[in-house]
């Protein structure tokens, strides 16, 4: 399912009930039973470390679950729905450069 958003990236202990969203874009946003995987292509390496250098692209994976028909409404009942966004510094929405993989479930 793809959906239209907008994300404010605000400063930490900023209260986010009173975001402004009238100024950031309009992005489409991929959620998926399946798997969702981000990628930080051109990533700040910092210390060379075997998960963190130069040679690395830093990979994050969630997956989702199929939903069953009959069982909808039922809570904790199977089915949900995995997205992920890549940030590249500068980000307000993270320090560095990081990725958000969620998983969204009842």
């Amino acid at each position: 399912m793809t959906c239209n958003l907008r994300i404010s990236q605000e400063d930490m202990g900023v209260d986010c009930s009173q975001a402004n969203f009238d100024d950031d874009l309009v992005q489409q946003q991929t959620l998926t039973t399946g798997s969702t995987t981000v990628q930080i292509t051109n990533h700040c390496a910092g210390n060379p470390t075997a998960s963190n250098n130069a040679a690395t692209v830093p990979e994050f994976t969630k997956t989702g679950e199929n939903f069953i028909c009959e069982e909808w409404n039922a809570e904790d009942s199977a089915g949900s729905l995995s997205w992920g966004i890549a940030t590249e510094q500068p980000s307000g929405l993270l320090v560095g450069d990081g990725s958000q993989v969620s998983v969204y479930d009842d």
